[in-house]
């Protein structure tokens, strides 16, 4: 029996709660000062207040090993360890009150959360004694800075973390909250099932006035959609018709962006990391596909060159191509990377991603590239104009194509235009799993491309690579391998390597000439081109991104589930000033237990182990001060547990090749 706690032998409380709690606050009752049921508490005096609170954090830790989730205990527990000096104990005690709800009554809770408050003094001073400014926090205030990634630049401008400083309070921020991808409950996490769901995705008539509303309807919602007949640049009657020599005749000289990769894989990605870089240096590089510059004549030399060598006829067998690779933003990485595949004349397929009109860096507005045909130099510049020019509200069919386009990106609120790319293949490219910072119009004009789109919170389900790993922003889990999925292409079972795949839910889509299709940024996409029936010809795409860092300033609450995502990976990024990456695992399985200690003992088992003292105390607070800082500013408390879930699985980590770090 503790502070107020009903006799275990069934009887009713024949005292009042609030008189407990109150007078608890400044004295701890002991469980053995009651000799017989029903007896009224006898107050400890306040000169032995050590001892009593000694046996007092004894007995309630003996009541929480048989019920984790008694809250009464949990809170006598706390404070008792606020009297015995544990302060990150009482902190997790309280946490575990507040992010589980239980039974508590509203005022313990705001009593707990006026201690919290005080506990919060105490741990911010403990962190700057344990963990002060690292090199990597020094980077990221100072001006010049190494980090040059574009989206690393985005947190440097504007975490989301900590923007007013350490948490003072645990009172969470009006607005704040946390919602699943499929419902309006707190808990995202599907049903198991023995394979991942797959969806259509919601696709709308763009040669009627209705079909259009409710594509701009689904924009204005920051959902993604298909629109058939939109009659993209291509396909539509009087465009000219796209194929090879169209292109080579309206490129001309320009070098185009040109990636490489093995044949027996067929998978493209960009990659980040090199000496520049000192955010996606943690982990060992994967091997990477090859970036090249070259005219759109040269490419097409060497596709036709690769398919009279797979044909058994005799041609070009490797291509002596500059490296220059770019991002999606098309800023210069930190490096380029050679691949040793194209130097040994491994079978290589290549994969033109070019930009037509960029951002360049430093400057406020998008420029056309030196284009030298006239009709596709209109074509992008009738973009620009439609960007500026088009209404969301005129309802009539008469709109041209670039004018539809910017209807779709008004109605979408989308940032700065910030990139178009011409994507040019032959059939049979997939690209790797991941998601832009950048909103994104998908405008197919030839040939035929299948596309899986997942909502943001069914990270869990991908396995996403650390935001400190050169795959940062793409996701383990490899859609084409599906087919195959009893054994994989590097050994092993998808059951094996990622048991919660099977909760994922994806939306498919068969894009053809014509569609236009709309990606919010944030949402996981993987893109398989498909082969022509003709052979020779090309799956040719055309597409915009628009830049979401103006709304990473100054976000909205409750979070929107693209926003969730980005939360965890600044997160991600601010621990990685602090703990060595190959640690990461183990402090996320740490959070997770201390979330779900209430409802599964053996995760309480753990926590408990954790806060007595098996791990260092410096880690600790800095788990309380990132609880605190999360559910006060965007997610709740409640919002704490399904966020860690979904987003921060421990599992993500395993198998990872870490290099040597100073850090814990």
């Amino acid at each position: 029996l503790l502070l107020g706690m009903p006799i275990k032998s069934g009887t009713t409380r024949t005292w009042p709660r609030c008189e407990w709690r109150r007078r608890g606050y400044d004295a701890i009752y002991v469980l053995r000062n009651l000799k017989q049921k029903d007896r009224p508490l006898i107050p400890v005096a306040q000169r032995s207040w050590p001892e009593d609170a000694a046996a007092c954090l004894h007995a309630a830790s003996t009541l929480l090993r048989k019920n984790p989730s008694d809250w009464e205990a949990m809170f006598v527990r706390a404070r008792a360890a606020i009297a015995c000096g544990f302060p990150h104990r009482a902190f997790a005690d309280y946490a575990r009150l507040l992010c589980n709800g239980l039974e508590a009554d509203a005022e313990t809770l705001t009593f707990a959360m006026g201690d919290m408050g005080r506990l919060l003094q105490e741990q911010r001073r403990t962190f700057s004694q344990f963990m002060p400014p690292t090199s990597a926090e020094k980077d990221v205030d100072s001006d010049s800075g190494a980090v040059m990634r574009p989206c690393i630049a985005k947190i440097k401008a504007g975490s989301l973390l900590f923007r007013d400083g350490m948490p003072s309070s645990a009172l969470p921020r009006d607005g704040t909250g946390y919602t699943g991808p499929d419902s309006n409950t707190t808990d995202s996490r599907a049903l198991p099932s023995a394979r991942p769901v797959s969806r259509c995705l919601s696709r709308v008539d763009g040669s009627t006035v209705a079909g259009r509303e409710e594509a701009l309807a689904t924009a204005a919602a920051h959902k993604p959609f298909v629109m058939s007949h939109a009659h993209t640049f291509g396909s539509g009657r009087g465009e000219p018709a796209w194929h090879g020599q169209f292109l080579a005749q309206q490129l001309g000289n320009l070098r185009c962006h040109v990636l490489s990769a093995p044949a027996a894989t067929r998978r493209f990605t960009y990659y980040w990391g090199g000496d520049g870089d000192t955010v996606h240096n943690r982990y060992e590089a994967p091997s990477p596909v090859s970036s090249h510059a070259c005219t759109f004549g040269e490419y097409m030399s060497y596709v036709q060159a690769a398919n009279r060598r797979a044909s058994g006829t005799p041609g070009l067998s490797s291509m002596a191509l500059s490296c220059s690779l770019s991002d999606p933003a098309g800023n210069s990485l930190s490096r380029s990377i050679a691949d040793s595949s194209v130097a040994s004349n491994a079978p290589q397929v290549v994969y033109l991603q070019t930009a037509l009109a960029r951002t360049e860096p430093g400057a406020s507005n998008i420029s056309i590239q030196p284009i030298p045909g006239a009709a596709l130099r209109a074509i992008v510049a009738s973009l620009a104009t439609g960007l500026k020019t088009a209404t969301v509200s005129r309802n009539d069919l008469a709109v041209s194509n670039a004018e539809l386009v910017g209807m779709v990106a008004r109605a979408a609120e989308v940032g700065r235009w910030t990139r178009s790319a011409l994507f040019v293949s032959q059939g049979g490219e997939t690209s790797q799993v991941h998601y832009d910072h950048y909103d994104n119009i998908y405008l197919q004009i030839c040939g035929f491309k299948r596309i899986l789109l997942l909502h943001p919170l069914h990270a869990s389900s991908l396995y996403p690579y650390p935001a400190h790993h050169p795959l940062d922003q793409r996701a383990r889990v490899q859609l084409d391998d599906l087919p195959h999925e009893h054994e994989l292409r590097g050994g092993g079972t998808f059951a094996e390597h990622f048991p919660r795949f099977t909760e994922a839910v994806m939306h498919e889509v068969l894009l053809g000439p014509g569609d236009l299709l709309f990606i919010p940024h944030h949402w996981w996409h993987h893109v398989e081109t498909v082969k022509p029936t003709v052979a020779g010809d090309f799956v040719i795409s055309l597409n915009l991104w628009f830049d979401f860092a103006p709304k990473l300033l100054s976000p909205h609450r409750p979070l929107s589930a693209s926003f969730m995502l980005e939360l965890s990976r600044h997160l991600e990024f601010y621990l990685g000033m602090h703990i060595d990456t190959k640690y990461f695992g183990a402090f996320f399985a740490m959070c997770i237990d201390e979330l779900q200690a209430p409802n599964e003992p053996h995760a309480a088992a753990r926590a408990d182990a954790a806060n007595a003292g098996s791990l260092p105390r410096s880690l600790l607070v800095l788990r309380n001060l990132v609880f605190a800082e999360l559910a006060t500013s965007w997610l709740g408390w409640r919002g704490l547990r399904p966020f860690f879930c979904d987003l921060l699985n421990p599992l993500r980590f395993d198998g990872l090749q870490h290099k040597s770090s100073s850090l814990l």
